[in-house]
């Protein structure tokens, strides 16, 4: 944050549709998960996204790229497979990719998922807690989880400098993700008060449109 140097890029899957235009995850992930097409669409977006990072890299060569990651990519088998084999054809390190999975399943899927977690932190991928703030968080599983990131909820930032109550409950997760030994980052900055609030309290990583709106790989190269 503090010279806005940028250090990654978020992958975001979009479905350009031939009659519809461009559709947003939301309006087409349900529909894959109930028509068994998850996981093929995971891998697919997964394998887009190393070779994403494997060309910026090129052009800046300690960029990261995150992809999220679902409850049924979670329960997948020959999850870690997938993800090594992405990784090794885009011929990039594995360090390069950060894997995010939501608060949310990561409190619920821990206990099942752990193996896999386990594995995919062998092959050098980071992980990442996404959307931090709007569960229950266990601290005990979110320490066993041994993430590299926490990402503070946009629902949070988004009062950052205009209500007090926000601004407490950020600092708080800022103190407490840093104890644990996660990189905190805060999600969905979209204006220069909530950047300035942010540089403050001491975040000193965040995302959001202030910084970029969604960008294709070539604008992303531009950019």
């Amino acid at each position: 944050l503090p010279d806005r140097s940028p250090l990654g890029f978020e992958a975001l899957v979009r479905w350009r549709h031939p009659t519809r235009g461009l559709l947003s995850p939301a309006q087409f992930l349900g529909v894959a998960e109930d028509t068994g097409l998850a996981v093929q669409l995971g891998e697919m977006v997964f394998a887009h996204a190393c070779a994403a990072a494997g060309a910026l890299r090129l052009q800046m060569p300690s960029l990261s790229m995150a992809v999220n990651l679902s409850a049924v990519q979670l329960a997948d088998e020959r999850l870690v497979d997938h993800v090594a084999l992405a990784i090794t054809r885009a011929g990039i390190v594995a360090s390069a990719i950060t894997i995010e999975i939501t608060e949310e399943i990561a409190m619920s899927e821990l206990e099942a998922a752990q193996e896999k977690l386990e594995g995919l932190r062998s092959l050098g991928v980071r992980l990442a807690i996404d959307d931090f703030g709007t569960g229950h968080s266990n601290l005990a599983l979110l320490r066993r989880l041994s993430a590299d990131f926490v990402k503070i909820d946009r629902s949070l930032i988004n009062g950052l400098g205009t209500e007090p109550g926000d601004t407490q409950l950020v600092r708080m997760i800022l103190s407490l993700t840093q104890e644990l030994g996660f990189a905190p980052v805060a999600e969905g900055v979209s204006t220069e008060v909530q950047l300035d609030e942010l540089l403050r309290l001491g975040c000193r990583v965040a995302q959001g449109h202030l910084f970029a709106e969604p960008l294709t790989l070539a604008e992303a190269f531009t950019f």
